[in-house]
């Protein structure tokens, strides 16, 4: 057992200084380090409510619900305490994403004690910290790892016994932390169900139906819906291929935890997807047989996170179309995914007793510790310094003055550091997404105070060529496809 914590103690060592060091780096390589294109939409959003403009974007022009509420106001409260530096802030969050992974890793270890015993929730809650997947999408600036932590209180605190208002209430949290919790609570209401707890389900509801009203309300008031315009973007129906792809590897990483393939050019291959396709369809056959093998109580536990597994993994490939976000949507089943990978680990050193293997278990440990220093994490650079986006901001301030306005459909970098950017794709915008809807989306840029367009070159080249009057109101002034970038000027 000695040895164990001192590889659970050294895990998550590594997990603290990966994160904590980028909170440490000069500017420029800081605003390059974990925020992503969407963490920076939430970042300006909160920042601006930090300012006292409201939730809002465009320099606290445009009103939006395009985010989750309760992380904006996590986000803003940092802000606030630094004034609305954009670098002070960033490193404050940096440090609050950090300590919100550590409190998920506690949960899954509590949790672990109740399902798995103490070594596999032990070797689990740490190898789930220091995983390079959970690494990157714990510390995007979304709520993405604050929503893993929600997931792994409720399904804790119905192993705890919880019922009625006190579950309800941390439903309704998770709701505030993410508005597709929702599926969380059909997952709970069903579990409830089979235990024949009706009316401890009805309490339940009842209570998420009180917590996530004003934020309903709100959108429908304000807004015109209840979902967030970031959602309404995506929503489509339809069987996606690129979506079940994705979901499959990131299932696959979530479940081995020791790489992440995200980067790497080995998640193009159509072959390796159908390995990891075959291996998860593989367990999740086996799952039915491991959950009548379970104790009645822990049964009950666990019917939670698969019927929550089953309705993302439905909802984010039949109902909507953003296959490079499935890693994301999926992180709250990461947890879960760590503690049956410690059992696992804990069950075959348990079949090694007596063997001359056993001693290739420390071993194996002190070679994935190798390879995340190494590659995944300490040592990386960051998969987002570079690319288009970046390059776009840096445009922006050598070449025009904070009064100039930019659009651009990928906004959420270049908006955060130039305040006069208007959102274009409608994740944040509503008024370009109802263009979008109704089909006028060139009248909305055309009509709009926008003087620039900065963004991929892929998407203003085609975009342009949608409508002649584009190119008769805007002029290219910079392309360079092989960094996929152009800026186009109104004339």
């Amino acid at each position: 057992m000695r040895a164990l914590v001192a590889i659970a103690g050294t895990f998550v060592t590594i997990g603290l200084v990966a994160r904590l060091r980028a909170a440490f780096l000069p500017a420029f390589e800081l605003f390059r380090s974990f925020p992503t294109e969407d963490g920076y939409l939430m970042m300006t959003v909160a920042r601006n409510l930090a300012m006292g403009n409201g939730m809002t974007s465009a320099a606290g022009t445009m009103p939006t619900n395009g985010v989750q509420p309760l992380v904006a106001f996590l986000q803003a409260g940092c802000f606030w305490l630094v004034g609305g530096d954009r670098a002070a802030g960033t490193r404050l969050l940096i440090v609050v994403y950090t300590i919100v992974a550590l409190a998920t890793a506690l949960l899954i270890y509590r949790l672990g004690l109740r399902l798995v015993g103490r070594r596999a929730a032990l070797i689990g809650a740490a190898a789930w910290f220091v995983s390079p997947v959970v690494l990157f999408e714990s510390m995007n600036m979304l709520e993405t790892c604050l929503y893993a932590a929600a997931a792994v209180g409720v399904v804790w605190s119905l192993a705890c016994g919880h019922r009625g208002v006190v579950l309800g209430s941390l439903l309704g949290l998770a709701f505030w932390i993410r508005n597709d919790a929702v599926l969380l609570v059909a997952a709970v209401l069903l579990a409830q169900l089979a235990a024949r707890r009706i009316k401890d389900g009805a309490i339940v509801a009842a209570t998420v139906a009180a917590a996530s009203a004003p934020w309903l309300i709100y959108n429908l008031r304000e807004f015109g819906h209840i979902m967030p315009t970031s959602g309404i973007v995506h929503l489509r129906t339809g069987l996606a291929v690129d979506e079940l792809r994705t979901a499959a590897m990131g299932l696959f990483e979530y479940a081995t935890l020791v790489a992440s393939f995200e980067f790497h050019a080995v998640q193009q291959s159509g072959m390796f997807a159908q390995i990891c396709a075959a291996l998860v369809t593989m367990a999740a056959l086996a799952l039915p047989w491991i959950l009548l093998g379970m104790q009645p109580e822990q049964r009950a536990v666990w019917l939670v996170p698969t019927f929550f597994g089953v309705a993302l993994l439905i909802f984010y490939t039949l109902f909507f179309d953003a296959p490079h976000f499935l890693r994301r949507y999926l992180f709250p089943l990461s947890p879960f995914l760590a503690l049956a990978w410690g059992a696992a680990v804990v069950r075959l050193v348990e079949h090694m007793r007596g063997s001359w293997l056993r001693f290739l278990t420390p071993l194996l440990a002190i070679l994935l510790a190798g390879n995340f220093l190494v590659r995944s994490g300490v040592t990386i650079r960051g998969p987002w310094r570079t690319g288009a986006l970046f390059h776009g901001a840096a445009w922006v301030e050598a070449n025009l003055t904070d009064e100039d306005w930019v659009g651009a459909f990928q906004s959420g970098t270049l908006g955060f550091f130039h305040d006069r950017t208007i959102n274009l794709d409608g994740k944040i915008n509503p008024e370009a997404l109802a263009a979008l809807r109704e089909r006028r989306h060139p009248d909305y840029v055309l009509d709009s105070r926008v003087d620039y367009l900065v963004d991929w070159a892929s998407l203003l080249e085609g975009w342009a060529r949608s409508d002649n009057r584009i190119r008769q109101q805007f002029e290219t002034v910079e392309l360079d496809r092989a960094r996929n970038f152009a800026v186009m000027a109104r004339r």
